[in-house]
């Protein structure tokens, strides 16, 4: 029940519908609000009112005139804004990956700008249904109104400022960054937190007991925090078998237990709650997601009907910062400690899976690009710089496997002789 209270609860926190529909609610209680006080306690504003007569509409005829032009132009503008998303959302996954769409919908700044647009209709909704029609001026809800028409002017605002935002995260060169920034802080995070507390492996673990999944699915994300919590609560060891973004079955075990927890439901869910399983590979909490953006966007940028090398040679930059971020903090080693009482085996993907995984398409689909292949050399040419003695010799074996790749290739003798005379120097451009 905690694992579906959970997965319930992510979804809905990460709806598009759930910062707008907070908004909406703040608007809604306001305009009950706004219109009680007017309402109830009328002739008290005169003072003030002297004060702002140039701003408060006269007559309820004229009020209901405002609210009924503020409400069908904030739909107007609403509809004709999303719109737009539309059309520019497909132009995004047409000419990069459909992996950036949750990110652009379930961005905050738009979630804002929506749920400002449908708390505008509704307060002037609810303030238009207290304006009685004819030409009394004591029962009008003079500051309410105002307070539409501000709210309106704030929607042409958002207007102009949504415009600013969508044009900008549909930039390729700013979803690349963002990406790799998202994937550069949580490896930073990641090795922080290994710092604090060392991963220990007890010498045997034959005895130990199997945890199958619930539901088939792609292992996206793990919460390693509570997994060491349970860890040390009830003093159990956990091993992962599985690496984020493999599919498993109902079947297949996900981890194993020092010692068998079939009879404690209660236990066995909370292990499982700490295990995201979806249809997508890789969650946003990991810094994999990032990189299989980056590696997508790259392959994309390379099929014939969009041939930008250029985009490919950005994504292999960025995507050589995060590799390097992961060879410095080297996420997932540590000292094996023998006959510890507790702990947390986590399964991470080696250098060279990673390698096959994000760069490997990236270098297939570009090897007639001379661009690409200089980017490639840049790529390894950093790895090697920052890698620890153990994988340096993989690195070099894709160098050279990158120089046979020139010289089968491109077909230019010059250029291909220009990318060796780089890779001599170690001066890449």
């Amino acid at each position: 029940m905690n694992r579906h209270f959970q997965m319930i609860y992510r979804s809905v926190v990460t709806s598009i519908a759930f910062l707008p529909a907070i908004i909406s609610l703040l608007f809604f209680l306001f305009s009950v609000l706004a219109v009680y006080l007017e309402l109830s306690f009328p002739g008290n504003d005169n003072r003030i009112s002297e004060n702002l007569q140039v701003l408060l509409v006269k007559g309820n005829d004229n009020a209901r005139q405002v609210l009924s032009a503020l409400i069908g132009g904030v739909i107007s503008l609403t509809v004709f804004s999303f719109s737009m998303v539309m059309v520019l959302l497909n132009q995004a996954t047409s000419n990069f990956t459909p992996r950036i769409i949750p990110g652009l919908l379930t961005d905050k700044k738009n979630q804002f700008v929506l749920g400002f647009y449908i708390g505008t209709i509704i307060y002037c909704i609810i303030i238009i249904l207290n304006v009685k029609p004819g030409e009394l001026n004591g029962d009008t809800p003079r500051f309410g109104v105002l307070l539409a028409m501000l709210f309106g002017i704030a929607c042409l605002f958002l207007f102009i400022y949504f415009i600013h935002l969508i044009s900008r995260k549909l930039q390729i060169d700013i979803i690349i960054s963002s990406a790799a920034k998202h994937s550069v802080d949580l490896i930073r995070k990641e090795n922080r937190e290994r710092k604090k507390e060392a991963l220990v492996l007890p010498p045997d673990r034959t005895g130990w007991h199997s945890l199958c999944t619930v539901e088939p699915g792609y292992l996206n994300e793990v919460n390693e925090r509570r997994l060491r919590l349970i860890c040390r609560q009830h003093n159990l060891q956990i091993e992962l078998l599985h690496e984020p973004g493999v599919f498993l079955l109902q079947t297949d075990a996900v981890c194993r237990l020092s010692r068998d927890i079939g009879t404690d439901k209660k236990l066995r869910n909370k292990v499982l709650s700490c295990l995201n399983f979806s249809n997508e590979p890789y969650g946003e909490r990991t810094y994999l997601y990032g990189m299989n953006q980056i590696s997508e966007v790259a392959v994309k940028a390379l099929s014939p009907g969009i041939n930008d090398p250029g985009t490919a040679a950005i994504a292999l930059d960025y995507l050589s910062n995060i590799f390097c971020h992961l060879l410095q903090g080297k996420p997932g080693q540590a000292p094996e400690v023998a006959g510890a009482p507790v702990g947390l085996i986590v399964k991470k993907h080696s250098l060279e899976e990673l390698l096959f995984l994000f760069i490997y398409p990236v270098g297939y689909y570009g090897r007639q690009d001379a661009k690409v292949h200089s980017s490639l050399l840049r790529f390894y040419s950093r790895l090697l710089a920052e890698a620890p003695a153990a994988e340096q010799e993989l690195i070099r074996k894709l160098l050279a496997e990158q120089m046979e790749s020139i010289t089968r290739h491109i077909q230019s003798p010059l250029h291909a002789e220009l990318l060796r005379k780089q890779i001599k120097t170690g001066n890449t451009v």
